[in-house]
């Protein structure tokens, strides 16, 4: 996952993630990396644009991010009891009309907020909260595998083979292939067995 080192509060949010539920998470926050990523998080609370160049800048990196196809994951901090306020939370309304900052234009045109935020609440909410963005995040690989390996048998029952030995790569590299399949249509269920295998073998990465 990236985590945009201007996105205040998004790399303490991956720690608690990976802390409180016990699971292992791997995040960078180097923009070189951004495309080889499953998800970039946006993590939204009173800070996330109005917080003057670092909000430009993470701004900037958003729109890298949806230019590239690297779909995000989006989590707001909600307003209310269990340390919430520490948290910086928020109204959503306030990303569309504060005097301190809104969300960009140009994010808005592009439709940052298509998808639905993950909510994020205090207190007795926080776990629930937390298991929440682990199950978005869990469905990048399953739905990715699925793809790839869908892909792969439809082939092979037209080519009358049933060879999966370029299918041992790794779990990593199944995601980042079935991604470009869904969002940029390099691979397709049509695809022939050359391109199918260098998907699999390079990962477009």
């Amino acid at each position: 996952m990236y985590c945009s080192k201007h996105n205040y509060g998004a790399m303490q949010l991956v720690r608690e993630l990976a802390d409180t539920l016990s699971i292992e998470l791997s995040c960078t926050a180097e923009a070189a990396s951004m495309e080889a990523c499953d998800r970039m998080l946006v993590y939204l609370t009173s800070l996330t644009w109005t917080q003057g160049e670092a909000s430009a800048l993470f701004a900037a990196e958003v729109q890298q991010a949806m230019d590239k196809g690297v779909p995000l994951l989006l989590a707001h901090e909600m307003p209310g009891i269990g340390g919430q306020e520490a948290r910086h939370a928020v109204d959503f309304g306030a990303f569309f009309a504060c005097s301190e900052g809104t969300t960009p234009h140009e994010l808005l045109q592009k439709g940052i907020y298509n998808q639905i935020a993950i909510a994020l609440k205090g207190g007795p909410w926080r776990h629930a909260s937390l298991m929440v963005i682990a199950k978005a995040l869990a469905s990048v690989t399953q739905e990715g595998q699925r793809e790839v390996v869908e892909a792969y048998y439809d082939h092979a029952a037209r080519a009358g083979t049933l060879s999966l030995s370029r299918l041992q790569a790794s779990r990593k590299n199944l995601v980042h292939v079935a991604r470009r399949i869904s969002q940029q249509g390099q691979v397709s269920r049509n695809a022939g067995s050359r391109e199918i295998d260098m998907a699999v073998k390079y990962s477009y990465v």
